[in-house]
């Protein structure tokens, strides 16, 4: 929730299920007492680790970025840096100064870490919450405060440094690895009909 003003607050809401999305938001608002003045909604790509931005067709190579490309962290919903990085890698190899999949690396990576963190995040119950929650130190608040999500692969480290009782959370974490790769997996093995 983004406050505009004393009485007003644009709120966000993320489903998977784009059909129930609109009752569950319907039935938070009325929850928090608040009242809908206009409701929009869109489609947000989700990042995989098989996004594949990048064709050749006709004997052409055809680059994509940001949305179409689903540059997107799924932890925050946020494109727009990524997106960037995802441009400036397709200018780059149009220019001839490296290859597409090379300067995708870093930004997959980051990606890919999102992810991650996005998996665990699932599977957190309401306790899970409530302990990372009360985790939180002024070290950590502060740490946050400076560093944005967009390189998270940069402060992950700090933040445990700064909080090392986040290390409690991990079993939770592996759980969302091994799901995740269990996943990938299965989206990799060929079908045969």
């Amino acid at each position: 929730m983004i406050p505009q003003s004393q009485t007003f607050a644009a709120v966000g809401f993320i489903a998977e299920d784009g059909k129930t999305a609109r009752t569950k938001l319907q039935r938070f608002l009325a929850r928090i007492d608040l009242k809908p003045v206009e409701m929009q909604s869109a489609r947000i790509p989700s990042y995989t680790h098989f996004t594949r931005p990048w064709r050749r067709i006709a004997g052409c190579d055809v680059y994509l970025v940001g949305d179409a490309a689903a540059q997107v962290k799924v932890t925050t919903v946020g494109g727009l840096v990524t997106g960037l990085r995802g441009a400036k890698a397709a200018a780059n190899a149009i220019l001839g100064q490296g290859g597409y999949l090379k300067e995708l690396r870093s930004l997959q990576r980051e990606l890919s870490l999102h992810l991650l963190i996005r998996s665990a995040l699932n599977r957190f119950q309401s306790a899970d919450y409530d302990r990372l929650l009360d985790l939180l130190n002024e070290k950590m608040i502060n740490l946050l405060g400076v560093h944005n999500r967009d390189h998270a692969a940069r402060i992950l480290c700090r933040i445990i440094l700064a909080q090392p009782r986040l290390l409690s959370l991990a079993g939770i974490l592996s759980r969302g690895i091994w799901q995740s790769s269990a996943r990938q997996s299965q989206c990799a093995q060929p079908s045969v009909e």
